[in-house]
């Protein structure tokens, strides 16, 4: 257990902590969320079912509730890789329209290495839920 002493030198330390101050370090805070974000099934984010389970029924054409399961697996990568591509276009833009200095370029090309992990595991997980969906669409 903490002691006085401790806790006062903790809520002390604490009140010093206002964050990054250095441009590289704000540009690199700044991404935190999203980086984070991006790595959370996007199932999980609130109002997502309708668009997962409208793209789920174009995927079973004859409307197959047996081969469902796989129908929503493959709509939450393809909506994963939406979003992915979205935020890729976005750091696009923000980089050829001068945002920062060019030290923040260099901050930002390591992103790009991370966006293709997490755009190649959605890739994955679609093209796995869809070999699983072949038999639904009468392809053998």
């Amino acid at each position: 257990m903490a002691t006085d002493r401790q806790l006062k030198a903790n809520r002390l330390n604490s009140k010093a902590s206002t964050g990054p101050k250095s441009l590289r370090g704000k540009s690199a805070s700044k991404r935190n969320a999203v980086k984070h974000g991006l790595s959370i099934n996007i199932a999980t984010h609130p109002n997502i079912d309708e668009r997962v389970n409208a793209l789920a029924k174009l995927l079973l054409p004859n409307g197959s509730s047996k081969y469902k399961s796989h129908a929503i697996e493959a709509a939450i990568a393809q909506l994963e890789i939406l979003r992915i591509r979205e935020y890729r276009a976005m750091l696009s833009k923000d980089l050829s329209q001068g945002e920062g200095d060019s030290s923040a370029v260099k901050i930002e090309l390591p992103s790009n290495e991370i966006l293709d992990r997490y755009e190649r595991r959605a890739f994955s997980r679609r093209a796995r839920a869809l070999r699983q969906l072949m038999p639904a669409s009468g392809v053998a």
